[in-house]
């Protein structure tokens, strides 16, 4: 600056043609320097007409100003760009109001670079809403507003992450979207963060995802779109830890339960797949028919011929074309072909009844509606078929009360009851390993009517009670049957689920705690173990 002040002044003398200056401002006379050139003589001591003295003012002061204007420029480009780097450095060292100062300046010597004019506003925008200066805070916005309608650099601009961040939220919030909509290169800030996130490349976009679940932990919006992003590439393992995730935060969620079903059967956990498809509305059904196909691969890999006939009948055309359809299919005709009895599990299915397989949810959707097939619920056929009624104990009793005998011997009442319970037990245990809670329950009932003091029966109730989320009977069976003793821990889970789910949170506790440590890992069980402890 104080050069340029030097050269100024110089100009200003050199107009005004000072004599005690002539000599620096003018060059010779052409006489006066060929006669110095030759032997070095002093110039003539009278001085040069007035007319050559006014032509060599003129032309010194035309060099003059050409030389200022082609430095000043250059130094007011460094001085205003100085000045950016200045504001830069203030906001970030907290010296917001002398930033506010230095990026003021600078936004009024930037006026013919954009770019940096556009960085200059974002700041001071940013440093004056720190300050609470909203009617600066209003103009600086204005002039954003102008410079990005004409030169769209608002996208160049090399800011980091924070400070773009703050500064959308301040445009936003301060700013009508109609007049954010009305600039095109700003409409997308107008985007959710979903849109916005929606638009990376597949792997930036997983990182963006897995990131926002860990910012909002309660929003089941983000490992849902997890599950849908893994759902396209066919990763049924992350599916099921996103979709999972997705349900317990939003128990009502079709679409979760949607995928978590799909991606269950692919991977042939078929129990679980048609425990979950058994909560899912017939309105989800009808939007997902393609659901419909992995419900009758799942009934054909359980071998429950039946009711996998009855689904195929409701399946659309372009879900019968899926390959594993076809294939279900395919075994279904082979087993009418076999001989084999359609509708009746085959001999030796029986499976494991510690086995918890039910879905990773507390309780079930709202079903409006009717579904091809019910996984779930008493059917009719089943009951006729699967299901044989317990005998009733009256039947082994006389007219007066007293044991009935036929003519060759009569065991006694408590050991036709023993075998009658033992039977159902048998029946209960096959159906609760099909995914038939609710049948289980059913003969269970009716057996406990009659042996109401059998304590196993009760425990076999508590358990297909909470499976099927009748959670009324299971709280009633888990007072009946407590205290537990070692070896019954599956029981404990059992009364432990039914009791949080009725309310009673720190009973339920203590019993988790107890059967926690015996319990095989399963998404149901997980789940509760998981919510019942950590409460």
């Amino acid at each position: 600056m104080r050069s340029m002040s030097r050269i100024a002044m110089t100009v200003s003398k050199c107009k005004a043609g000072a004599p005690s200056n002539g000599a620096a401002c003018a060059p010779p006379s052409g006489a006066a320097a060929a006669s110095a050139a030759e032997g070095g003589q002093h110039a003539p001591s009278h001085p040069p007409p007035p007319r050559q003295v006014a032509r060599n003012t003129f032309l010194v002061a035309i060099l003059c100003s050409t030389a200022l204007l082609a430095a000043l420029p250059a130094r007011a480009q460094d001085f205003y760009d100085e000045q950016l780097r200045a504001g830069k450095d203030s906001f970030q060292a907290g010296r917001t109001l002398e930033a506010a100062d230095e990026l003021r300046i600078a936004a009024f010597g930037l006026l013919d670079r954009p770019q940096l004019l556009s960085e200059a506003l974002v700041r001071l925008a940013i440093a004056q809403n720190s300050l609470g200066n909203s009617a600066a805070l209003a103009h600086t916005l204005e002039r954003f507003l102008d410079v990005e309608s004409r030169f769209q650099m608002y996208a160049k601009l090399t800011l980091d992450p924070s400070t773009r961040s703050a500064f959308e939220t301040l445009l936003k919030k301060s700013v009508p979207r109609a007049t954010i909509a009305a600039v095109p290169s700003l409409a997308a800030l107008l985007d959710t963060d979903q849109q916005r996130i929606a638009r990376l490349p597949r792997p930036e976009r997983l990182r963006a995802l897995e990131a926002a679940v860990l910012r909002e932990p309660k929003n089941a919006g983000w490992p849902l779109a997890l599950a849908r992003e893994y759902a396209a590439s066919g990763e049924g393992a992350a599916v099921i830890r996103w979709a999972g995730l997705a349900l317990e935060l939003d128990k009502n969620s079709g679409e979760a339960r949607a995928l978590l079903v799909h991606a269950r059967a692919a991977r042939g956990e078929c129990r679980e797949a048609l425990a979950l498809l058994d909560r899912l509305a017939a309105a989800d059904l009808q939007q997902r028919p393609e659901l419909l196909g992995d419900q009758v691969v799942c009934l054909v890999e359980l071998k429950r011929w039946a009711d996998a006939q009855t689904a195929m009948t409701h399946l659309p055309e372009g879900v019968k074309s899926r390959d594993d359809v076809k294939r279900a299919a395919q075994k279904m005709l082979d087993q009418a072909g076999a001989g084999r009895k359609p509708g009746r599990a085959a001999a030796g299915s029986k499976g494991d009844p510690d086995v918890v397989t039910p879905p990773a949810t507390a309780a079930r959707a709202g079903n409006d509606g009717v579904k091809p097939v019910n996984a779930g619920s008493v059917e009719p056929a089943d009951a006729a078929r699967d299901v044989a009624p317990p005998r009733s104990i009256a039947a082994t009793r006389a007219s007066d009360g007293s044991p009935a005998r036929n003519e060759r011997s009569s065991p006694s009442v408590n050991e036709v009851v023993r075998r009658q319970s033992a039977h159902v037990l048998e029946q209960s245990r096959q159906l609760v390993n099909e995914g038939k809670y609710q049948n289980a329950m059913r003969v269970l009932v009716g057996a406990v009517q009659d042996d109401p003091s059998n304590r196993d029966l009760r425990r076999a109730l508590l358990e297909s009670s909470v499976l099927a989320s009748d959670w009324r009977t299971a709280a009633a069976q888990a007072g009946l049957v407590s205290p537990f003793a070692p070896g019954e821990e599956l029981s404990m889970f059992y009364a432990s689920v039914a009791l949080y789910e009725g309310g009673k949170k720190d009973e339920a506790r203590r019993l988790m705690e107890r059967a926690q440590p015996h319990m095989s890992p399963s998404p149901f069980a997980d789940y509760y173990i998981r919510v019942i402890l950590a409460q």
